[in-house]
């Protein structure tokens, strides 16, 4: 019989750190709390962690620093420790990323400690549970923002009213599944859910650059729902899928995340409630490192005419009344990638790939793909498509963050989460060729689990 428990910690920070997202600056109040959730499960001798917490996103180190503390608690091995962030743009820094949010050292700290503490207190409550997966749909959410703009508060509709028809007539992949995990209390009446985990692919910026509050955006929303209809003895967690390319139908207020969270929890508390349990299971986890190939970075006098540029750039638009914010940061952006990108070049130490872990948790027939970064929706399409598991979740931004994955021909396209965030993420670009790498390193990791 396998035994599993969940805990959840409050790691909300102090107002006034800067919250990570495009250049907003202080955050000036709390709007809803932040959390961090571990659910633990053990069968036949294998232990797994699957940790979840409301933030953009966390550095590989401090990733690595959870898994390993996770798994010396568990007594098991980092590989079979997943940390994931939900991605919202409404929290702190806690990962570098250029202009997106000062990273408070302190603020991490003190969330590592609580995390692991979640960790113990869920392995120090494991009982007899029954588990069971079910997928939902969830339409009218999310829309492929390469394929067309979504909607900010007041374009077309006003804040909190009814969504209009933009997801469903965009053009572009999305992918409105909703994967739900039901684990029961097994010596608990019928119906005794101790943990939801939800999968759902869609960016958490509904209440993106929302008066500058915290917020766990729409995640947050879907895991209230099922812990208020279930109770205190319910804990929700909630995983992003493949978003890198996916935005909700309408942003920018606080109301769309309160909307698309009440879609998203309800449609997985139905699911759940749907989904019928079993007591045995098996559990294995596998990972590899993929090397990510990189276009090579510019020559030193390209980069110094680049670095002439900005300068002159971020000078002109400092200079007036009132700067444009978003267009001063992406020149300081580029200024600093070019000023960091010249010392690599002339140390002569730049890179040809990037090293990415991928991972693959196995629970029954329910697998779970995890890769530390943005991965277009058409990748995660793929990888289900192509699984061995009746039912396979991706969840991204697992074990750290790198950039943003798109597709070869969205590589080739070209456009902000190429060219840009690739910049606010470190030095490189990817190349052309990645996409079957991924693609490929996932089928043989969910091959060598089955």
């Amino acid at each position: 019989m396998m035994r599993a428990a969940a805990a959840g910690v409050n790691i909300t920070p102090p107002v006034g750190l800067e919250l990570s997202g495009w250049c907003f600056g202080p955050s000036v109040g709390i709007h809803d709390e932040l959390y961090a959730k571990a659910l633990i499960l053990e069968s036949g001798g294998e232990t797994v962690g699957l940790i979840t917490a409301d933030l953009i996103g966390f550095g590989t180190r401090y990733a690595d620093r959870i898994r390993a503390g996770a798994a010396d608690r568990l007594g098991t091995s980092p590989r079979n420790v997943m940390v994931s962030c939900s991605h919202t743009h409404s929290g702190p820094g806690t990962m570098k990323l250029r202009e997106w949010g000062a990273l408070d050292e302190c603020y991490v700290e003190t969330v590592i400690k609580k995390i692991l503490g979640a960790v113990a207190m869920a392995a120090g409550s494991l009982r007899e549970a029954r588990i069971g997966t079910g997928i939902g749909e969830v339409p009218g959410v999310a829309v492929n923002r390469r394929a067309e703009k979504p909607r900010a508060a007041g374009d077309a509709e006003e804040a909190g009213g009814a969504s209009g028809a933009i997801g469903a007539a965009a053009a572009g992949p999305v992918d409105t599944s909703l994967g739900v995990i039901r684990l029961d209390d097994a010596a608990a009446e019928p119906g005794g859910m101790m943990a939801v985990l939800m999968n759902y692919s869609c960016h958490p910026v509904a209440a993106h650059d929302w008066e500058n509050m915290i917020s766990a955006d729409y995640p947050g929303y879907a895991a209230g729902v099922i812990e208020a209809v279930k109770g205190p003895g319910t804990t929700a967690l909630f995983t992003t899928g493949a978003a890198g390319d996916i935005n909700p139908v309408a942003f920018h207020h606080i109301r769309y995340a309160e909307k698309y969270g009440h879609m998203v929890g309800a449609e997985a508390l139905k699911t759940a409630e749907a989904t019928e349990t079993a007591g045995e299971v098996e559990i294995a986890a596998a990972s590899k490192v993929v090397a990510l190939p990189v276009e090579p970075l510019p020559a030193e006098k390209e980069l110094e005419r680049v670095m002439a540029e900005q300068r002159r750039q971020v000078v002109a638009l400092e200079k007036e009344a009132e700067p444009a914010r978003e267009p001063l940061s992406a020149a300081r952006i580029r200024l600093e990638w070019a000023e960091d990108a010249l010392r690599c070049v002339r140390s002569g130490e730049a890179a040809g790939s990037m090293d990415m872990e991928m991972q693959v948790i196995r629970l029954g027939d329910t697998a779970l793909v995890c890769l530390p970064a943005e991965l277009f929706v058409e990748i995660g399409l793929n990888i289900k498509a192509a699984s061995p598991f009746p039912h396979t979740f991706i969840v991204e931004l697992a074990n750290g963050s790198i950039s943003y994955i798109p597709t070869d021909a969205e590589l080739e396209r070209g456009g902000y989460e190429v060219d840009l965030a690739s910049k606010v993420y470190g030095l490189y670009t990817l190349k052309p060729g990645v996409q079957a790498l991924v693609e490929t390193a996932a089928r043989e990791l969910l091959a060598s689990v089955r």
